[in-house]
């Protein structure tokens, strides 16, 4: 079906890797890092099955760029088939997946497992309905938050202190 990509590339929905031949032989520019370069210059998803391990560890903003747009796939019946859900059970859907602007979903807290006979108590990562007033963050992520109130309030506290 080379007449559709034809048809892809001229819309500018697809880019092909460069190429050219050199003395017969066919030489080829490093493809993985032109796809995310290009995929991340023009905000696009980058479709494959290729993790790109080794430029995330290149370029940090690659690396969330990468976890966040790339599409994995499979082929079914000579049938292309990508995830309704490509982000995992609690991302986007496909159709999000692809807009230009995504709307996030809201995080939904997953029930505990034991309900009720849960012996983990304020520190269970999970929801209890029958603790309404819980704090749905972890002990550790709680600890975490209040590590990021402004730390100047912290030294105008111990000037005070040290002050008479």
């Amino acid at each position: 079906d080379q007449h559709i990509l034809e048809e892809l590339e001229k819309q500018s929905i697809l880019v092909y890797t460069p190429s050219r031949k050199v003395k017969g032989k066919r030489v080829v520019c490093y493809d993985d890092r032109y796809i995310v370069k290009v995929a991340y210059e023009k905000d696009g998803v980058i479709v494959s099955n290729d993790h790109y391990r080794d430029l995330q560890n290149e370029n940090p903003e690659w690396k969330w760029f990468i976890e966040q747009r790339l599409l994995m796939y499979s082929f079914v019946s000579n049938r292309f088939m990508p995830p309704d859900d490509p982000l995992g059970r609690h991302g986007p859907t496909l159709n999000n997946f692809l807009s230009k602007k995504p709307v996030l979903p809201e995080p939904k807290w997953q029930p505990c497992p034991y309900g009720k006979k849960c012996t983990y108590g304020n520190k269970c990562k999970f929801y209890h309905p029958e603790r309404p007033h819980q704090a749905q963050l972890s002990v550790a992520d709680e600890l975490r938050a209040k590590i990021k109130v402004p730390l100047n309030l912290g030294k105008e506290e111990e000037q005070r202190n040290r002050s008479p």
